[in-house]
């Protein structure tokens, strides 16, 4: 099994020295319709969407890492030390295989990944949902307090609860070669890596350690159409 790593591995993902971007409330510039609450989680995903923050202003692109294997429809979203152990969300997610892509911001001659999400149609969100584990009870979602996941290696994880147990199975030397020598190979950014006939994503998370929240997009019928994890760039 694998065992957690100390915050001081070589496993970082990324350098946490930048600055972070301005904490003033961030006015979405976008040409995505203005659909639901809030607009940065869709519309970072979309051309030319600008987010003025303060003195900052954070330009954003979308990097497609491939497609997730949804195999149960439970799935995980954690640091990748804590795979091990790692909980599925208690909502059901549709069955398949889904794109997974990043949402980069660029500020400060820097680029960050700001938003991970998978899409499971293409419909437009016109409700998110903070995502729950068992037994959480339902947050709003400008309620004082939240649920996330603690990141202490600069990484974050989608993957189906199966596929995350399997690998979770796997010794250390397999964890290393994934989280630390192709992590640096794709230059720390993200990438889907297969193994069996399961894979997972990883990425980037922001500025690095912190703890992000998951949220559940929606559509007009009450299907879920998208998972999205939000790493604290953009102060909506």
């Amino acid at each position: 099994m694998l065992a957690p790593l100390s915050a001081t591995t070589d496993a970082r993902m990324q350098e946490e020295s930048m600055v972070p971007p301005d904490t003033a409330k961030a006015a979405v510039v976008t040409a995505l319709p203005r659909t639901t609450h809030p607009l940065i989680f869709e519309a970072a995903f979309a051309p030319a969407t600008l987010a003025v923050q303060g003195a900052d202003s954070l330009r954003f692109s979308v990097s497609d890492l491939g497609r997730l294997k949804s195999e149960s429809g439970t799935l995980v979203a954690c640091d990748p030390i804590n795979v091990h152990d790692a909980q599925g969300f208690a909502q059901l997610f549709p069955k398949g295989q889904f794109p997974v892509q990043l949402a980069l911001a660029r500020f400060r001659h820097d680029e960050r990944v700001a938003f991970s999400r998978v899409v499971f149609s293409a419909a437009p969100v016109v409700r998110w949902q903070l995502a729950t584990l068992p037994g959480q009870p339902p947050l709003a979602l400008d309620d004082a307090h939240t649920y996330c996941y603690p990141v202490d290696a600069g990484a974050g994880i989608f993957a189906d609860k199966q596929a995350s147990d399997a690998f979770a199975a796997q010794d250390q030397a397999t964890w290393k070669a994934v989280f630390v020598t192709k992590a640096a190979e794709n230059g720390y950014r993200g990438f889907l890596h297969p193994f069996g006939k399961y894979n997972l994503a990883t990425f980037s998370t922001g500025l690095g350690d912190g703890c992000y929240s998951s949220y559940i997009g929606y559509d007009r019928t009450g299907h879920v159409c998208r998972l999205l994890t939000d790493f604290g760039l953009v102060n909506w």
